[in-house]
């Protein structure tokens, strides 16, 4: 294996840049599951040894810590030869060539060669803002005549390899080329304009504002964030899209969704008057749940989350998700307050809503967060693919570069 070191964003990151392998000697134990990508342990100098424990930057929900040269080829587990894979690749591109060149080792074992495998990683274009995901891997497996063992073994495969590339296509058995990208679809940062900075930061004013105002009934907030019009019960935090809340109100709701539909070119919220009453405050608690969120309120959700996260999809749960970055396919709006929970007092305001991994929100069922917390941490980890179970806030990721 080869590595680079580079700096980025203050912070030096390591990455492999060529995996090479004979296949064959059968697959290698399950993956550990405290080993990670070394390109997710910043400042790791390599000197030797494997990083240990756990990184400092965990994968974006969606990918897999993938082998480069895999288990079932007779890769090794090492954090050199891993890299965040996306499921989509891991379990397509990738898993056909493994099978392509396990079926060709087994088609040659009695015969005078072998089949070596290369991969060369590259990271030099911007990829989803981020330096530890490859935006550009190849991958060749060649049916070539046996090597010498021992210790220029190492280097007469390189030699061996790279004739054969430049050869073309004789004796290939495999080839991932053009390079792949290991940036899945949708992890993209979405980069805002300024108006539409400024869009979102007029509701954000607006509902400052807002919250503060007088209540129907008399009084005014008491501090409540979402200003008595649908007020989350006592001892529920309302989640961070609360300031949304503030296009229910008939007055000031309306101006500040054409200001979102002009600035992003589209209608991202229904008309004015569909599902916000005129009138000023509303409570809605007490809704039909049949629906949920609207569509319209989940894209809005989706757009506010981006908008919060430098562009990127990231999840709000801290304890399961660890607030990592979401591919949309595993993205869900999650009600704090479930419809079928015990507690009742759910709700379909916006300061009910939090964005969370399918994963979450499938197993959190009709339990408040606290419960489930609670549950889940005092369950035994169970088996070596059983999640590792933290309370551990993320750390600032990289500046896009």
């Amino acid at each position: 294996m080869t590595y680079e070191t580079v700096a980025v964003s203050g912070r030096t990151i390591t990455r492999p840049t060529r995996v090479e392998g004979t296949v064959g000697g059968g697959a290698v134990g399950a993956l550990p599951a405290n080993m990670f990508p070394v390109s997710t342990y910043p400042d790791f100098a390599p000197g030797g040894g494997e990083p240990v424990g756990l990184p400092h930057d965990d994968l974006p929900i969606g990918y897999h810590r993938g082998h480069i040269f895999a288990r079932a080829l007779g890769g090794v587990n090492s954090a050199f030869n891993l890299v965040p894979m996306p499921q989509a690749i891991n379990n397509g591109d990738w898993a056909t060539m493994e099978r392509a060149l396990t079926n060709a080792h087994a088609a040659v074992a009695m015969l005078p060669v072998r089949i070596y495998f290369r991969a060369e990683l590259a990271y030099a274009h911007p990829n989803a803002g981020d330096p530890t995901i490859p935006n550009s891997v190849s991958a060749w497996g060649y049916q070539l005549p046996i090597l010498a063992p021992g210790a220029g073994l190492v280097a007469a495969r390189t030699v061996a390899l790279s004739t054969a590339i430049a050869g073309g296509i004789p004796n290939r058995i495999y080839r991932i080329n053009p390079p792949s990208n290991f940036s899945a679809a949708g992890d993209q940062p979405f980069v805002f304009t300024g108006p539409q900075n400024t869009a979102f930061q007029n509701v954000v004013n607006a509902f400052n504002i807002w919250a503060g105002a007088p209540v129907p009934g008399g009084g005014n907030t008491g501090g409540t964030p979402v200003g008595g019009r649908g007020d989350p019960p006592a001892g529920i935090v309302p989640g961070p899209y609360a300031f949304l809340d503030v296009l229910e109100d008939g007055a000031v709701g309306p101006g500040l969704i054409a200001g979102l539909n002009a600035a992003f070119g589209a209608a991202v919220l229904p008309p004015a008057g569909l599902n916000y009453p005129a009138g000023g405050a509303v409570k809605r608690n007490n809704q039909n749940f049949a629906v949920g969120f609207t569509q319209d309120q989940k894209r809005l959700i989706r757009l506010a989350n981006r908008w919060l996260n430098t562009g990127r999809l990231t999840s709000d749960n801290l304890w399961f998700d660890n607030q990592r970055r979401l591919l949309p396919s595993e993205t869900e709006i999650d009600h704090i307050i479930p419809v079928g929970a015990a507690a009742g007092n759910s709700s379909n305001f916006y300061w009910n809503a939090q964005v969370t991994s399918k994963s979450y929100n499938n197993q959190k069922g009709n339990n408040l967060d606290a419960v489930f917390q609670a549950n889940y941490m005092a369950a035994p980890a169970v088996g070596a693919g059983a999640p590792i179970k933290r309370v551990r806030r993320r750390t600032n990721r990289y500046t896009p570069y």
